[in-house]
């Protein structure tokens, strides 16, 4: 397996409205070299099978699922989880321009 250069964290929980769309975002940068850890904490909508459509689409997409235990819980099971050089953070509700990591980068 290839190092990714950035580890994209986005804990989630209950918004199965917005998470494709911010997903999207991220799979529409021009900077390429990324994986994205979606940290389902616990949802109780769609909110995973939602990620799970997407992830069987690009396999830069890992989803993992917890219980319920708060954002900071996500957020440490997605930064265990990361193997790029370095960290991007996303929620499930956020957008992003497609050049903002290249730009951080």
């Amino acid at each position: 397996m290839v190092t990714p250069l950035i580890s994209v964290l986005m804990p989630v929980y209950n918004c199965r409205e917005f998470v494709a769309e911010a997903i999207e975002c991220v799979l529409n940068q021009t900077l390429g070299d990324f994986e994205l850890l979606v940290v389902d904490d616990g949802s109780r909508d769609d909110t995973a099978s939602v990620v799970e459509s997407l992830s069987r689409r690009d396999k830069r997409i890992r989803l993992v699922r917890q219980e319920n235990r708060g954002v900071g819980a996500a957020l440490n099971a997605a930064l265990d989880l990361a193997q790029g050089t370095f960290l991007a953070r996303m929620d499930g509700d956020d957008r992003t321009p497609p050049e903002r990591f290249h730009r951080q980068v």
